[in-house]
């Protein structure tokens, strides 16, 4: 991918970049006020029957709205078991709803809505509950994608609740989760997806579910995948950034089964999914507070300079960017180096500000622009 003034259109268009800063969007709405409506696009629920479906989905609809506002798992998590409000009378908090998808197996309804949450009386509520006030941008966008080649049918649904329990350990703590539903229906109907779906494995799993967490633009993706074997349910966990590809948290939970049986399989694999989000869920949280707080890492290269003097004037625009709030140069020999940049601004504006700083200090680029792989950002210079 290249980065320039005369595609700056195509490159706003990429949802791998898009996704990465939906948060930040938010943030910097958030700190002007609070918006009285957080609007949930997709949000599933499950019961015995239609109305504990729906009455579900609100209550998972308004665990995600609080984590727009509210930063720290622990409060999302306490105030939502926590709150009478919630457990009674969860349509209080609801603005409006619409049924996007039902269906019925085993006995469970499963509802998908979008879903208008009040912010007015929800952040009373918070606050009565625990204390919390409304603020900042706390919590990313997260798709859950799971692996859906299972030697067995059992396998098969392993790895389907695997998923939905991930889905509801991250709501629960406030995270905003792309529907599974939305993810089935791209992986049937979006051509490149369906294509590179097709010949996965599980080495390569993980560069299937970066693509479809562009398309829905999410700022964090995860892949699981259970297994049963000897009376024992595992899922491991890995999630990742969705623009770089880094992954910064991952873990293996295990669940023991009491019999051989769905149900049974079904609570093994809620264990061990519990069991593992411990630890990814601290190294997410650590990892997106410092996105928040400190920007995003980009690792910018500058390839082609013949002497320090122009290293030094690149690493100077760098540092005088719009949002830039750390560099460092990580290595430097012959005519090539890298520095890691963290920044707060759009990556198209960062880089296509940067090309135009660069110009006028006398840098004129290859092609005046940047080619962008991955997380990195290659800058040749002309001869």
């Amino acid at each position: 991918m290249v980065l320039n003034k005369r595609i700056v259109n195509t490159f706003l268009a990429a949802a791998v970049l898009a996704g990465t800063w939906a948060v930040n969007g938010q943030a910097g709405q958030a700190a002007k006020g609070i918006k009285p409506v957080v609007v949930i696009e997709a949000v599933t629920g499950e019961g015995t029957s239609a109305d504990a479906a729906r009455l579900d989905a609100f209550r998972n609809a308004i665990a995600q709205a609080v984590g727009v506002y509210v930063q720290a798992d622990t409060v999302v998590e306490n105030y939502v078991t926590k709150s009478d409000k919630i457990r009674t009378n969860s349509k209080g908090f609801i603005k409006s709803f619409k049924m996007l998808n039902e269906s019925k197996s085993s006995g469970v309804v499963s509802a998908v809505y979008r879903v208008e949450v009040s912010t007015q009386p929800l952040q009373q509520d918070v606050k009565d509950v625990v204390g919390s006030e409304f603020r900042n941008v706390g919590h990313p966008t997260v798709s859950v994608v799971g692996w859906y080649k299972g030697r067995n049918r059992l396998e098969d649904e392993v790895n389907d609740f695997a998923v939905t329990a991930m889905n509801r350990s991250l709501l629960k703590r406030g995270y905003k989760v792309v529907d599974g539903w939305l993810i089935e229906k791209l992986r049937k109907e979006d051509a490149a997806i369906v294509k590179a779906s097709g010949a996965v494995q599980q080495s390569n799993f993980d560069q299937v579910a970066q693509m479809i967490a562009n398309k829905l633009k999410a700022d964090i993706y995860v892949t699981t995948y259970g297994s049963i074997q000897g009376g024992k349910a595992s899922v491991s966990t890995k999630m990742y950034n969705s623009y770089t590809g880094q992954i910064f948290g991952s873990d293996t939970g295990y669940g023991i089964m009491r019999a051989n049986s769905v149900a049974d399989a079904k609570a093994a694999v809620a264990t061990a999914v519990s069991a593992g989000m411990e630890k990814t869920l601290g190294q997410v949280s650590s990892h997106w507070q410092d996105v928040l707080t400190n920007g995003q890492e980009y690792i910018v290269v500058l390839d082609g300079y013949k002497g320090g003097k122009e290293r030094r004037v690149f690493k100077k625009l760098l540092e005088d960017g719009d949002g830039v709030t750390e560099v460092k140069q990580l290595n430097a020999a012959g005519s090539h180096a890298e520095f890691s940049v963290y920044s707060t601004t759009k990556p198209v504006d960062f880089f296509d500000s940067l090309i135009d700083a660069a110009e006028e200090e006398g840098l004129k680029f290859v092609n005046d622009e940047a080619v962008i792989r991955g997380g990195r950002a290659i800058f040749i210079l002309k001869n």
